[in-house]
């Protein structure tokens, strides 16, 4: 997808990294790892790009299995049918077997009457590839499930990693705890699973059919988690990172009780988060720098599609860091600076939806505004940021 995608998961990376800090020796080697597993993902981004993945380079051997039988049932169907004298039965009894093996091969999106990603709705439902490629269908699961889209390049996908798989561990009998991974290869999938130590089911969503735009999931924000009931139906819808004590929550609601887990003391001070997510949110402006420098110097780049993708994706950075920075809950000293902050962040997020309808609309104008637009908050977004990074130095002796 070129240079750009490269440095986007560079600096997500180095998100996650300083989302909070390390509770341990082992967290400290595992948060190292992952960092490390990042950067090589940004830099085979930058090196080869992205391309597609032919279904059957992951399919597991039952798998594979089916779709050979499914195709040398259909080249004997068709040499049945040009036989006169072929055994009308015959013929019934392969279509009926084509007809289970397409079912049964069928994957990505199953349509269902009725089905949407909102809470009471049923939800969608899909068959996709788990990292041994064998398919897994939601609605045949018959218990509670735990739908997470996540990605390599999401820092705040992989930093809930962990806390899934402790969930995973506490109720895996009971509830489902499922990861779709956005578009990246098996290899990808398998190298973040094996660093944040997830068992729960992961699955491949090898064209962004479920989560991509015009999907029945219909992703805005990185990561997303529906929690969904036995019936079906969705139960909560939670866009954004959210914290070990939510997931507990949100998954009591689903088996009408209360998982038994040991609770481990999250940082979430304001000079901790606040610091994380300036530092975030300067980081991205440097990807997105990169991304309108490349624009100056050769317009026709507004038609390249990995670049409105790319443009897209840190619009919606700046709008999630924006609701986690309207979650802070700033003491009196810091009020008037944190105001100041996100007002820079507002200014962002209106850039980010020009830049968002520009590029959907295919109007190098409006991407234009949106360009000049962030500019100024970008000015503003440093400015802002600089003043209040004075108090919280200041602060940060009396949180520790």
């Amino acid at each position: 997808m070129g240079a750009a995608v490269g440095v986007v998961n560079f600096f997500r990376g180095i998100r996650f990294n300083i989302l909070s800090r390390p509770t341990s020796r082992r967290d400290v080697v595992q948060r190292v790892s992952i960092l490390s597993l990042m950067i090589l993902a940004g830099l085979a981004a930058f090196l080869v790009g992205a391309g597609s993945t032919d279904i059957t380079e992951v399919a597991g051997d039952t798998f594979l299995a089916q779709l050979e039988e499914l195709d040398g049932a259909e080249a004997e169907l068709d040499l049945l049918r040009d036989d006169a004298n072929a055994d009308p039965a015959q013929i019934q009894t392969l279509e009926l077997r084509i007809d289970e093996l397409q079912a049964a091969t069928q994957i990505g999106y199953l349509k269902r009457d009725g089905d949407a990603p909102r809470e009471g709705a049923l939800v969608p439902d899909f068959r996709l590839l788990n990292l041994d490629g064998e398919p897994v269908q939601l609605s045949a699961l018959g218990k509670p499930a735990i739908v997470n889209f996540w990605a390599s390049w999401c820092a705040f996908c992989i930093e809930e990693m962990p806390d899934f798989e402790r969930v995973h561990q506490a109720v895996g009998a009971e509830v489902t705890v499922i990861g779709i991974n956005r578009q990246e290869s098996l290899t990808t999938a398998r190298q973040f699973a094996g660093q944040t130590g997830a068992t729960y089911t992961l699955l491949l969503d090898l064209d962004d059919e479920l989560g991509g735009r015009g999907g029945p999931y219909q992703v805005v924000g990185m990561p997303t988690t529906l929690y969904v009931r036995a019936d079906g139906t969705v139960d909560t819808v939670k866009i954004g990172f959210h914290t070990f004590e939510e997931m507990i929550e949100l998954t009591n609601r689903l088996i009408d009780g209360e998982i038994a887990v040991d609770r481990e003391p999250i940082d979430d001070s304001f000079v901790t988060r606040a610091n994380d997510l300036l530092d975030s949110q300067t980081a991205n402006h440097a990807v997105a720098a990169e991304l309108f420098n490349r624009l100056a110097a050769d317009p026709s780049v507004v038609q390249d599609i990995a670049w409105q993708r790319n443009v897209s994706a840190q619009a919606r950075i700046w709008v999630t860091n924006l609701a986690a920075w309207r979650a802070l809950t700033p003491p009196d000293s810091a009020d008037v600076l944190t105001a100041d902050v996100t007002a820079a962040f507002e200014l962002l997020e209106l850039a980010g939806g020009l830049l968002e309808a520009g590029v959907q609309a295919g109007d190098a104008a409006q991407i234009g505004r949106g360009v000049d637009l962030f500019r100024d908050a970008q000015a503003a977004f440093a400015q802002a940021a600089e003043n209040l990074r004075g108090v919280l130095q200041a602060l940060a002796p009396a949180a520790e």
